[in-house]
């Protein structure tokens, strides 16, 4: 799928904007707005955006992780203590007795 095939100008979503509203919101797909003929604005629900984030988020933590588990293959990583301490240390976290 093209996320560029429905481009929509940014008269068209001022004329409409309440329409575009709703269609964002029930599709959660981005509304991709052109001025002077050419793609220049991408309009997107909060709920939509939140959720993008999250993923993004997530692929993030995933990429540390993949990262990490290569390190420890390699005995590059920190043990599980010294990751504990250090990770305690950055965010002051009281140690668990």
């Amino acid at each position: 799928m093209d996320e560029f095939e429905d481009i929509r100008s940014l008269n068209d979503f001022h004329r409409h904007g309440k329409q575009y509203a709703r269609q964002l919101a029930k599709s959660g797909r981005p509304a991709i707005l052109s001025m002077d003929g050419e793609a220049k604005l991408i309009v997107q629900d909060a709920a939509a955006y939140r959720n993008l984030v999250r993923r993004a988020g997530l692929a993030e933590s995933l990429e540390i992780l993949n990262k990490r588990l290569i390190e420890s293959r390699h005995s590059q990583g920190l043990s599980l203590a010294k990751w504990d301490a250090a990770m305690r240390k950055k965010y002051t976290i009281a140690s668990v007795a």
